[in-house]
């Protein structure tokens, strides 16, 4: 990936301003890729672990991300008749 720089305009998570940083071309899709996991799969990172794949249609000006969770799943029932 080329080393380009660019600069990037965050919004602030409690409502203030936007923060301005410099990144890397790939440090910018990164924090594109983790915002939008935060956003769609807050938690991703805990339980068993998860997979995905973001992937990137420049042409479309899309992204699409195929997004696998894991988790354990336990039902426990009692009964007194």
């Amino acid at each position: 990936m080329p080393s380009t720089s660019l600069t990037l305009h965050q919004a602030a998570q409690n409502g203030g301003d936007p923060a301005t940083i410099e990144a890397t071309l790939r440090n910018a899709i990164e924090t594109l890729c983790y915002d939008y996991l935060s956003q769609t799969h807050d938690g991703w990172e805990n339980n068993d672990g998860a997979s995905g794949t973001f992937e990137f249609d420049v042409l479309d000006r899309s992204i699409h991300l195929d997004f696998h969770e894991r988790f354990m799943d336990v039902n426990t029932s009692c009964h007194d008749f």
